[in-house]
Parts: C-alpha cells; structure tokens; sequence
C-alpha cells in the first residue's frame, strides 16, 4: 500500500523538479541574451548560469534555436497581454493602438538586444518557416478583435474588407520592427506613434466617402 502511494508523490515531485529546471534555463538564456546577443551565446554558458548540467539543458530543448523559438513565442504572448490591457481601459481604436504600441516601444528600448533577436525569430523567420507564420497570424488576431469591436461602434469603416484592413494595421506594425531591426538608431517610438495616429485617421476617413482626386477639382 504505501509503495503504491509513493509513486504518485515521486512523479509529482520529479514534474517539480522538471518545471524548475525549465524555468532557470529560460530565466539564464533571457540574460545572457539580454548582455550578450543569442548569437554570442553558447549552451554552456546558459547551463552554466542555470547551474545544472549541458545534458540537462538538452533534456529540455533541443537546441539553442528551440529556446529562442520558446522566448519569441513568449513575447508574443506578452504583447498579446498588453493589447488586452489597453482594450479594457479604453474604448477607443487610435487610443488602443497608440497605447499598444507605445507599450511595445517602451518594452524594446528596456531590454534592446533581446528583443531585436526575438523580433528577429519572429518577423523574419515567418517567410521561411510554418511555426513563424503561425506566430504571425497570433498578431494579427489580436488587431482584428480590435476592428471588429470598432466598426460595432461605427467607429471603423465597413469598407474596405475587415481582412484587408488587418493586413494594413499588421503589416504597419510589422513593418516598423523592420526597420528597426535593420536601422538601431530609427526613431522606433516616435514612428510607433505617427503610425497609430495614421491608421486610426485611415480607418476613420473611409467613413467619410471617396474624394475626387485632385485633377478632377
């Protein structure tokens, strides 16, 4: 009876082992990457900061690669959480974006080199790879719920197609990392902010009706 019992306690106590020692290989390679750049960065030096064993890190990721994929996806679901957070304290559709992507600029500039690696996984990665333009898709899913909710409101036009108008606020946010990560000096905030205030008035001025171009004035 009691050998019996003692198995369920021994693997519960192994999972907490596992989720523990996952948990310092994550929390190591964020600050090494953070002081040092993914690619400066070996596997022994993350085992090393998390103290356990080279095995033991390859017990949990497959490679340096697979961690980074790890990290990306995580950051993904951070500015998933901020979207969210500036959903609930505002109603309004520029107010939502700008606070987003003010949010997204102050957490870049607080931890650079990291991000650039992740943003690096993340954006560029999703031409080449399944998973990235899943992960992608994780970013355009939260723009949509925001246009969705505005164009309830009468706030956001009906027209164009709601999907061409996601692919305009992502492709818009995606765009800005670009240039960021192929330029370290480029103006992230200020562009962060300009381009907010550009698709809100965009998505606001169809609602307005076509104007006659120029030459036909």
């Amino acid at each position: 009876m009691n050998s019996g019992e003692a198995t369920p306690v021994g693997s519960d106590r192994r999972r907490r082992r596992r989720r523990a020692s996952h948990a310092r290989i994550r929390s190591a390679a964020r600050l090494l990457f953070r002081e040092r750049g993914f690619d400066a960065t070996t596997v022994d030096e993350i085992a090393a900061r998390a103290d356990i064993a080279q095995k033991t890190f390859f017990n949990h990721f497959a490679s340096k690669d697979a961690l980074l994929d790890e990290l990306a996806g995580a950051v993904l679901a951070h500015f998933e959480r901020l979207l969210e957070f500036e959903c609930k304290r505002s109603d309004s559709v520029e107010l939502r974006l700008d606070g987003f992507f003010l949010s997204v600029a102050s957490e870049i500039e607080e931890a650079r080199i990291l991000t650039r690696d992740l943003l690096h996984r993340i954006i560029r990665g999703a031409s080449a790879e399944a998973n990235g333009s899943l992960e992608l898709e994780r970013v355009r899913k939260a723009f949509r719920q925001i246009l969705i909710e505005g164009r309830e409101r009468g706030e956001v036009a009906t027209a164009p197609s709601l999907e061409f108008q996601v692919d305009m606020v992502s492709g818009a946010f995606i765009t800005v990392m670009l240039q960021w990560l192929n330029a370290p000096e480029y103006p992230l905030r200020e562009r962060l902010r300009e381009t907010a205030r550009f698709l809100s008035f965009a998505l606001v001025s169809f609602n307005l009706g076509p104007k006659p171009l120029a030459s036909e004035g």
